[in-house]
């Protein structure tokens, strides 16, 4: 529930949407991009 809040709130600034949108796509595909992913959570 808190994480769809968190979206729905920051996806209101397009810059945010498009970052809401590539994170998904990394995890859409965790294997292939686990190395993307690890790159997130490192930051």
């Amino acid at each position: 529930m808190k994480n769809i809040l968190i979206r729905k709130t920051l996806s209101i600034d397009k810059k945010n949407r498009g970052q809401i949108l590539y994170i998904d796509m990394f995890y859409s595909h965790k294997e292939y991009y686990r190395d993307e992913i690890s790159k997130f959570w490192n930051l």
